[in-house]
């Protein structure tokens, strides 16, 4: 993996991250293969996030997620005043 993410010396969130010019799903692999037996599997066992990204196409997914169901990171993009009236709303 290329960045984990520890809290309290437990690792939560795994990462392994491609150039812009390789598929995301390149990661998706090697971070399935990292899970297996020959490889790091223990890192696996408290990771609640994996993350497999290029700029173009990052990939998320749990430990043990087969790689047909790792989900594409979407993000949604709010204008100003959506964003005024959920900052002034009252509680």
């Amino acid at each position: 993996p290329d960045i984990v993410l520890f809290v309290n010396g437990i690792p939560l969130v795994v990462i392994e991250v491609k150039r812009s010019a390789e598929d995301a799903r390149q990661g998706v692999t090697q971070s399935i293969r990292n899970q297996g037996a020959g490889e790091v599997p223990r890192l696996f066992a408290t990771a609640q996030v994996l993350i497999a990204a290029n700029p173009h196409d990052p990939r998320y997914a749990t430990a043990g997620t087969p790689a047909q169901f790792w989900g594409g990171w979407r993000e949604q993009e709010f204008g100003e005043a959506v964003v005024a009236r959920a900052v002034n709303a009252p509680l």
